[in-house]
């Protein structure tokens, strides 16, 4: 290249050498504003850190912390002491200061809570997907994933977009090691209730409150409780000095006790104070982390009625980290407004945390509530789990529906409603199926809900790119139906196979789909009476899944031939058991697989009957697909105005499906069809629209090739020779 060359690589994320020209601008992505949104908010009670605080800024500070390995610290102390709070409001200064542009990212690895501890690998999955890291570029592998993670905080830094890393709640320092930063700019947070020492951290060891400071607190939190000055506080000085004292001046105590009494205006503190005496054997328990968040929640557990005390015990059985609402409702059981009455009081004495229509409760709280379960309460939360679990199948079952536009009553009236909720409720719905399996042995009612569920899961989870889930669901559902000789076996086994296809383990999805085939052959048919039609439908439905599923395998490992075997079998099976919407999808898979080979005209003999069969039976995102294929058949047949007709029609489809990541895709083909057909500006508006899309949605490898397709509809226009 001659002086001044200058290449510019932009609209992706890119580490390490690329090799282009003289001078290369690696450009990162937009700074991490959806990290923000994880970050806790300041407590307008916070009073008496002022030192800490100010040696934790001092740490984060870039003027005062000029490198030193980079800024880090470890904020240990007793549970409930306020580590949280802490992080958070060094965090918020630290970003109203200007330190860290780049933005927060905050994560909870609930280190004490055995169920739902996240180990290092899925916390950095979490993590660099957060960074705007494409779930494909995303390694299998924890140790890869953490020299990913550290060259992607690297990068930011050296292009003056350093990120605060908070991670709260670790319970060892193997836990947090994994996802420290290694640069010297990129500050890092971490709370835990040890001492980890061997972090290369400030260690920052938060003790209790001070006597007066604790007081303040308590006085500050009544106050915000209630709106007004409380008179108690200057009438009975010496018995807020008590209680406090009862609390062991423990700001998670204190701030339930502080619930308390502004709940109730009229009870004096040294009524207050002389409860709190008589439960002496807490002073004891203080001492030990455990024991003293119980019995600062016990004083508060004995204030609730009969129906919030119920509804607290009934709150661990949820399985997932929090609970929306409407499926806090449906654990609670009962009336909607009763529920949200009790739940709203158990908010107020800090039972339980309430944000934007989000109950959760604390990870101490949690096991608190758990340990006050008698065995008399075991078949009522068997009874809530399965409400709460027949709720999520319910909206998980409308979800589906929603986004690929078939017609029935649902919660949501677009596509982008139903993958906005399945997105907020994804850890949720992952947690009721790996949990609740664990749970369903010998309960049939149990084993259904989870098994329906985990199939329901599963489109969206690969749809999402979220494969280390889908196998979890996949694995937890397959351990229990192999212990319930009633459940399909074999449909869980076809379910993990597509996962397996989609990772690219093409060889163990075989393997698994020949085992599901093997089980079908031996079982009998789900039918009470043993019509010889029936039985030979069913068996030709099962085997017409198995060369579906086999196809796709086959194709992804590059045997065409074999791959249209399968699916020519599938498509004569499905249609002779009377499945014709299934056998149009393995039409469309054959289209697919004829192109593959240069059956061009086949291919668009097969992929015109998929169409046909979708518009038949109303499925709307299907039709798209097959008529995005359709258009790349008749563009290799050189039909390019029936081509352009068909790539136009999938994008109106996919846009009123709310897809508007497929919806790039066929404006990506529709403009690849128009230049073969010389109409370079509108090719050009539609490979610029395609990219827009496609990078909006997360697919910047597609977005490059529209944008490659779109240079050159350019270059085509003004050069068409």
């Amino acid at each position: 290249m001659g002086e001044g060359t200058h290449n510019e690589i932009s609209g992706g994320v890119f580490f390490g050498a690329v090799l282009q020209g003289e001078q290369i601008t690696a450009h990162l992505p937009v700074p991490v504003i959806p990290a923000l949104s994880g970050l806790p908010s300041r407590s307008p009670g916070f009073t008496g850190r002022d030192e800490v605080l100010d040696a934790l800024l001092a740490e984060l500070d870039p003027a005062s912390a000029p490198g030193f390995g980079g800024p880090a610290c470890a904020i240990a102390g007793l549970a409930g002491v306020g580590k949280t709070e802490l992080a958070a409001q060094a965090a918020h200064v630290a970003l109203g200061n200007g330190w860290f542009p780049g933005g927060v990212l905050f994560t909870d690895l609930y280190g004490y809570d055995e169920a739902r501890r996240v180990e290092p690998g899925k916390a950095l999955d979490g993590l660099l997907r957060a960074l705007g890291m494409p779930a494909e570029h995303i390694p299998p592998e924890t140790q890869d994933r953490a020299r990913l993670y550290t060259s992607v905080l690297a990068t930011f830094a050296e292009q003056g977009q350093r990120i605060l890393v908070v991670l709260d709640n670790a319970s060892s320092a193997s836990q947090v090691r994994p996802l420290l930063p290694t640069d010297e700019k990129t500050g890092v947070v971490v709370t835990s209730r040890h001492t980890l020492a061997t972090l290369n951290a400030l260690l920052i060891e938060l003790e209790i409150l001070r006597p007066p400071d604790a007081v303040e607190l308590l006085e500050l939190a009544v106050r915000r409780g209630h709106g007004t000055e409380d008179p108690r506080f200057f009438e009975e000085r010496g018995e807020a000095a008590q209680v406090v004292k009862w609390c062991g001046y423990l700001p998670l105590a204190l701030r339930i006790v502080a619930a308390l009494l502004a709940e109730n205006p009229t009870r004096p503190l040294a009524k207050m104070s002389a409860d709190l005496a008589r439960e002496h054997s807490r002073l004891d328990e203080l001492r030990y982390e455990e024991l003293s968040v119980r019995a600062a929640f016990h004083l508060s557990y004995r204030q609730l009625n009969r129906e919030q005390s119920q509804v607290f015990r009934l709150l661990p059985v949820n399985p997932g980290p929090d609970l929306a609402t409407e499926a806090a409702v449906a654990l609670a059981g009962g009336e909607e407004r009763v529920a949200h009455r009790v739940l709203e009081s158990l908010a107020r004495a800090h039972l339980v945390q309430h944000d934007a229509e989000r109950w959760r409760m604390h990870d101490l709280v949690r096991v608190y509530a758990s340990e006050l379960a008698d065995p008399s309460d075991a078949p009522a939360h068997e009874v809530a789990l399965d409400r709460l679990l027949s709720y999520y199948l319910k909206i998980v079952g409308e979800a589906d529906a929603t986004m690929r536009a078939l017609h029935g009553d649902s919660h949501f009236h677009k596509a982008t409603e139903a993958l906005a909720w399945l997105d907020m409720e994804q850890a949720n719905l992952v947690a009721a199926v790996t949990s609740a399996a664990q749970r369903a042995t010998g309960d049939r009612i149990r084993s259904f809900l989870v098994t329906a569920l985990a199939s329901g899961l599963d489109a969206y989870l690969r749809r999402r790119r979220r494969f280390d889930d889908a196998a979890a669901v996949a694995q937890s559902a397959l351990a229990m139906v192999r212990q319930e000789p009633d459940l399909r076996e074999e449909q869980i086994l076809d379910q993990l196979g597509l996962t397996q296809w989609e990772l690219g383990r093409a060889d163990e999805a075989i393997s698994t789909y020949d085992r599901a085939a093997e089980i079908r052959q031996q079982r009998p048919p789900p039918f009470t009476d043993s019509a010889a039609d029936s039985v030979l439908r069913f068996r030709m439905y099962e085997e017409a899944k198995a060369d579906n599923n086999r196809g796709l395998a086959l194709r992804s490992m590059g045997r065409p031939e074999e791959a249209a075997d399968a699916f020519v079998r599938a498509v004569a099976l499905f249609e002779r058991s009377g499945h014709q919407l299934q056998a149009g999808l393995a039409l469309g898979n054959l289209g697919l697989t004829m192109m593959d080979v240069g059956h061009y005209e086949g291919a668009v003999t097969a992929l015109e009957q998929d169409v046909a069969i979708c518009r038949e039976h109303g499925d709307r995102h299907s039709e798209g697909a097959a008529l995005n294929s359709l258009g790349t058949a008749l563009m290799l047949n050189r039909r390019f105005g029936d081509a352009i007709a068909a790539h136009q029609e999938a994008a109106s489809i996919f846009c009123e499906c709310d897809d508007h990541h497929h919806e790039g895709a066929a404006l990506n083909s529709l403009g690849i069809a128009l230049q073969q057909a010389q109409r370079y500006d509108v090719a050009i508006a539609a490979h610029q629209l395609a990219a827009e899309l496609l990078q909006e949605t997360g697919d910047p490898q597609s977005a490059a090739q529209a944008l490659a397709n779109l240079a050159d509809a350019h270059k085509k226009r003004y050069r068409p020779g």
